[in-house]
């Protein structure tokens, strides 16, 4: 029995340090790569860098598509994200940040 165990631990050790993994940056962070008036799209982009040329690519990963009503406005030639704001003018109150405007 211990004589297995001999064998198996430098075994383990060996093939622990001698794989080799390209270096990536899985922890990157989601940004909005596409919007529309009632949906946007999510995506990752990972860089992995190649351990032996050092070239550096970009991959981009996981995308998603959120849903949902009145999710953003047309203003400025440009899909804003929507806000419920109500704002106070000398006149009464308005409310021009959302896809259903009132003023």
């Amino acid at each position: 029995m211990k004589r297995a165990v001999f064998f198996l631990v430098p075994l383990t050790v060996v093939l622990t340090v001698g794989a080799q993994t390209p270096v990536t940056s899985s922890d990157a962070p989601y940004t909005v790569v596409d919007r529309g008036s009632f949906w946007r799209t999510w995506a990752q982009t990972t860089r992995q860098t190649n351990q032996m040329t050092g070239a550096v690519t970009e991959q981009t990963g996981a995308r998603h598509t959120e849903l949902g009503c009145g999710m953003h406005c047309w203003a400025n030639d440009q899909w804003l994200p929507s806000q419920a704001l109500i704002e106070l003018t000398p006149s009464g109150a308005v409310a021009v940040q959302g896809q259903h405007q009132a003023g």
